[in-house]
């Protein structure tokens, strides 16, 4: 009867910490979805630039400024497209993991969630940076000199404005320290896995050269004979001590 209720209490708080990540598993599948969505409407943009047929406004054809302009494009595009595969790729891989893998599946899935979002929020950075380069190169080639001008300064300062901005609201909402998860331990035991944290190859390494040390200190400290004593000293020298339990006898 104890034993099964111990295994049943075991099994409701497992999950109840299971329903906590579940949580923080949605919220990193929400961000991969959010990013993915103005990922592809950019894209779609810069797909469409890469069929504009060229010329400047005076009706020559710069090949120098033409080749820059398609291959920010390209780069654009290509960034973008890379942002939507890696959150696609994530959105479904990722609960796939958590939900039907092995146990201790949940912690593992969204640990690499975690990291896969710094990858896809930089390669959505970059691609929104060639998109807008994009747009300056074709005010280049398409405007004239001073409808052109105007386009540029105009662009490069939302360049600027929006790096001003996004560091500005990271810096505010960002978390200072370590980051709350959903993980609940005991200790080294993993509720939510049911088993106790692996340690990594350098903590055991780590662990390794501690005893190595604790055990070269111990044989520095051990009894040996010391140079000019004439020996060790035999048991007639001193007195035979033994110890049982607390007491001592002396022979």
């Amino acid at each position: 009867m104890i034993q099964a209720q111990k295994a049943q209490l075991e099994k409701k708080i497992r999950l109840d910490a299971l329903a906590i990540q579940q949580v923080e598993l949605q919220f990193f599948i929400s961000n991969f979805q959010a990013v993915a969505s103005q990922a592809a409407f950019l894209a779609g943009f810069s797909l469409s630039g890469m069929f504009v047929d060229l010329e400047t406004s005076d009706g020559e054809n710069n090949t120098a400024i033409r080749t820059v302009y398609y291959l920010t494009t390209s780069f654009a595009l290509g960034f973008l497209l890379l942002c939507v595969t890696n959150s696609t790729l994530c959105c479904v891989f990722g609960p796939e993991k958590a939900l039907l893998g092995k146990e201790g599946s949940m912690s593992e899935a969204i640990q690499a969630l975690k990291n896969e979002r710094r990858t896809a929020f930089s390669f959505f950075g970059v691609g929104m940076l060639c998109f807008h380069i994009s747009a300056i190169l074709y005010s280049v080639i398409q405007y004239e000199t001073t409808e052109s001008v105007l386009v540029v300064l105009a662009l490069t300062a939302f360049i600027f404005a929006f790096i001003i901005h996004g560091r500005r609201i990271y810096n505010v909402l960002k978390i200072e320290g370590e980051q709350e998860t959903g993980e609940m331990k005991i200790g080294d035991y993993d509720i939510g896995a049911g088993k106790y944290k692996a340690e990594s190859k350098e903590e055991l390494e780590k662990k390794i050269v501690q005893l190595q040390d604790m055990l070269n200190k111990k044989n520095q400290l051990s009894p040996e004979t010391a140079p000019g004593s004439g020996g060790a000293r035999t048991g007639s020298d001193e007195p035979d001590v033994q110890r049982k339990g607390s007491w001592f006898s002396m022979k």
